[in-house]
C-alpha cells in the first residue's frame, strides 16, 4: 500500500507538472493551516484550504489513510458521490463531505504542485452518539434466591461511551455500598436476595446527545410471605370490619381467606378485595355485619406459589352494640325532652259545669297583688 501511495503521488506530480507551464505565475503560498473539525455522524463536513497565487497550478484534496486523490481543482476524481469541491473565493479551496460517516474520520491533505510539492493537513473527527449493542447486553433475568448473576451492558459510539448503572427504585445497585450509581459495563451480584429484585438501568453516554439506556428486569424467586400486622382486632356487633393481609413472593402468590377450615368466597356478609403491585399482593376481607357468634373466631390469610405456601391468622373480638340516648332518661312510657321543665300550680274550683280548671301560677300571683292593692286603698 505504501509503494502504491508513492507511485500515486509521483503520477499526480508528473500530471500536474505537465499541465502547469513555466514562468508565467507567482509561486503559490498557503495562508495558514487547515482547521480541524468535529462533526456528528449524519451531518455535513467542510474542510477549507487557503492558497495565495494558486492560479495556473493544480490543487488537489487527498485522503491520507487510503492515499486516494479525491479532487483536482474543480473536478471530483473519486467515485464517492458524497464528495464535492468548490472555490468560494480565489484563495479558498473547499472540500465538502455530505452525510458524514464514522469511516470518513481521519487526515485530509490539501496539495499544490509546486517544486517541491507543498501541502497542509486537516483532521476530520466524526463523533457518534452512544448506542446499546443488543448482542452483548443482558436481557431480563430470573434467578433463585441465593444464586449469583452477572448483568452486562455494551455500547458503541465515539468517543467510547461510559456505562453507568442505576436502580429504578433508587436503592443501591450493589447492596451494602450505599451508592445509588455504579460505573462500569458489568455488575456482579453474589448470593442474590429478594431485595435485589427490580429494574436495573444501564445508561450509556459520551457527551454526544442523546444518551441511551436499557432497562433490565431482575426477578428473584422465593417462597411466599404474609404479613397481617395485627394478631387480634376488636369490633362491635352490627358494624363492619376490614381485615388486611399483605403477601409477597415470586412467582406472584395466590391468596385466600379461611374460616373454620373453609375457604371464604365473596358472598353474603363476606367480600374479598385484592390489589396487585410490582412487589406484593394486598388482600382485604370485609365482614359486614359482625355477629356475636364471630367473637374469638380466627380468620386465616393463606398465600401459595410454586415454591411453597404460608399462612397467618388474626383473632377478632366482638362486643355487643351499645345504645346511646340523648336527653333525660325516663320510664318506658315517658319520653326525653331537652326543654327545661315548666312548673304549674293548680287550683281546684268548682264552676257551673262542675268541672276542674287549671290556673297558671302567674295568674294567681296577679290576683293576689290586685287584692292587696284594694285593701291598701280601703
Amino acid at each position: 500500500m505504501r509503494s502504491f501511495g508513492v507511485v500515486l503521488f509521483l503520477v499526480f506530480t508528473q500530471i500536474i507538472r505537465g499541465e502547469r507551464g513555466e514562468g508565467f505565475y507567482k509561486s503559490p503560498e498557503f495562508l495558514g493551516s487547515i482547521k480541524n473539525i468535529t462533526v456528528a455522524a449524519g451531518r455535513d463536513a467542510s474542510l477549507s484550504c487557503f492558497i495565495k497565487n494558486s492560479k495556473g497550478y493544480k490543487v488537489a484534496w487527498v485522503r491520507v489513510s487510503t492515499q486516494t486523490i479525491l479532487t483536482m481543482n474543480h473536478h471530483v476524481i473519486t467515485r464517492n458521490h458524497r464528495i464535492h469541491v468548490s472555490q468560494p473565493e480565489a484563495a479558498e479551496w473547499k472540500l465538502d463531505i455530505k452525510d458524514v460517516r464514522p469511516r470518513d474520520a481521519g487526515f485530509y491533505m490539501c496539495q499544490v504542485n509546486t517544486e517541491p510539492m507543498r501541502s497542509k493537513l486537516g483532521y476530520l473527527e466524526v463523533v457518534e452518539p452512544p448506542g446499546i449493542v443488543d448482542g452483548e447486553t443482558s436481557r431480563d433475568q430470573i434467578v433463585s434466591e441465593g444464586d449469583s448473576i452477572i448483568l452486562a451492558c455494551k455500547a458503541k459510539g465515539h468517543p467510547v461511551p461510559q456505562i453507568s448503572w442505576r436502580r429504578e427504585d433508587g436503592m443501591p445497585v450493589i447492596a451494602g455500598t450505599g451508592s445509588g450509581e455504579y460505573i462500569g459495563p458489568v455488575i456482579q451480584l453474589t448470593s442474590v436476595r429478594r431485595d435485589d429484585m427490580g429494574a436495573y438501568l444501564c445508561i450509556a453516554q459520551n457527551g454526544v446527545p442523546p444518551a441511551v439506556s436499557r432497562r433490565i428486569i431482575l426477578q428473584v424467586k422465593y417462597p411466599p410471605k404474609v404479613d397481617l400486622s395485627l394478631t387480634s382486632v376488636r369490633g362491635r356487633a352490627g358494624e363492619a370490619m376490614v381485615l388486611t393481609c399483605v403477601a409477597s413472593g415470586f412467582p406472584e402468590p395466590v391468596t385466600s381467606w379461611v374460616h373454620s377450615g373453609k375457604t371464604i368466597q365473596s358472598d353474603g356478609r363476606y367480600e374479598i378485595a385484592t390489589e396487585l403491585s410490582s412487589s406484593h399482593v394486598t388482600t382485604r376481607l370485609i365482614i359486614d355485619p359482625l355477629e356475636m357468634t364471630d367473637n374469638f373466631d380466627r380468620y386465616t390469610c393463606v398465600a401459595k406459589n410454586s415454591l411453597g405456601n404460608t399462612e397467618d391468622y388474626v383473632t377478632i373480638q366482638v362486643s355487643a352494640k351499645v345504645a346511646y340516648d340523648s336527653g333525660i332518661r325516663r320510664d318506658n312510657n315517658d319520653y326525653a325532652s331537652n326543654q327545661k321543665p315548666k312548673l304549674d300550680i293548680w287550683e281546684v274550683k268548682k264552676d257551673e259545669f262542675n268541672k276542674y280548671t287549671s290556673v297558671n301560677s302567674m295568674d294567681i300571683h296577679k290576683q293576689q297583688n290586685q287584692q292587696e292593692r284594694q285593701q291598701e286603698i280601703i
